[in-house]
């Protein structure tokens, strides 16, 4: 039987998502040889992340409460914009102008245009269609592996400049399988990414986002291209830390083992890995 307490920081004592807690044995009735029944600890937990805040997020407060009661809903803005300045994809997406163009009469040469600059930026199982007077678009993202919310991003942006439909939707893929869809309009994208509003409120952008019905937002599609730089069978080679430890074991005080794990990915089926 133990006996003690635990104090723990306020959450807005410390920065970055930071706590810091103070805790006391007063009491223990164990026998066993040379422990210590009485004892003071304290201790720091820091988030490697940073802190939970993260400005990529907008959770609407209640007026009357004070406090979260709205689901999180995307910035899209900021997302196109942090993904835009990554330094590990091609170069930005630069805005071009809005103005009436052959290329914008021409809705076949723009899909294929669009499929060959969705490929070349490397996303995978491009596929680009129409549906009655929408814009479809499926790919693979294996490029922002960090937040995929990056690559809703960079492909909103391309579909932006290259789509001539007065509608569009877009299913984003893992391993074949769709996992969500974004649709809207061509206004709708014109207020996200109007140069005007870069930084500042955007106008009114109705995006919808959703993981709901996925399949049937790609029925009926008159594909253009298909599939184009297909994921599978490409070896995906993942180097991560591991660590295996013990505080208090019978080699020691504390025990660790530490490695690069290796892991070598193959897509082979929609759905199915070997690893």
């Amino acid at each position: 039987m133990n006996a003690g307490a635990k104090l723990f920081t306020p959450e807005t004592w410390l920065p970055y998502g930071m706590s810091a807690h103070l805790t006391y044995q007063a009491y223990s009735n164990s026998n066993t040889f040379n422990r210590d029944n009485q004892w003071v600890g304290i201790g720091l937990t820091l988030p490697l992340s940073g802190p939970n805040a993260a400005p990529r997020y907008i959770r609407p407060q209640s007026q009357q409460e004070g406090v979260d009661q709205q689901a999180p809903t995307i910035n899209l803005q900021q997302a196109s914009s942090v993904a835009q300045t990554k330094k590990e994809a091609a170069p930005a997406i630069t805005k071009v102008e809005k103005k009436v163009t052959a290329e914008k009469t021409a809705p076949t040469h723009s899909l294929t245009r669009l499929t060959q600059r969705l490929t070349a930026y490397g996303f995978e199982n491009v596929s680009v269609g129409t549906r009655q007077d929408e814009l479809v678009v499926r790919l693979e993202n294996n490029l922002f592996n960090v937040n995929e919310i990056d690559s809703l991003g960079v492909v909103l942006g391309l579909i932006n400049e290259e789509m001539s439909q007065p509608k569009f939707v877009f299913v984003l893929l893992n391993n074949n399988l769709p996992v969500v869809k974004v649709s809207g309009t061509q206004q709708d994208l014109n207020n996200l990414f109007d140069a005007d509003n870069l930084g500042q409120i955007p106008a009114r952008t109705n995006l919808t986002i959703t993981t709901n019905q996925l399949y049937k937002a790609l029925d009926g599609v008159n594909w253009d291209s298909n599939r184009e730089s297909s994921h599978l069978f490409k070896p995906r080679v993942i180097f991560s830390p591991s660590i295996y430890s013990t505080i208090g074991s019978e080699y020691g005080v504390f025990d660790y083992s530490l490695a690069l794990a290796t892991n070598v990915q193959v897509p082979v089926w929609t759905g199915a890995w070997w690893t």
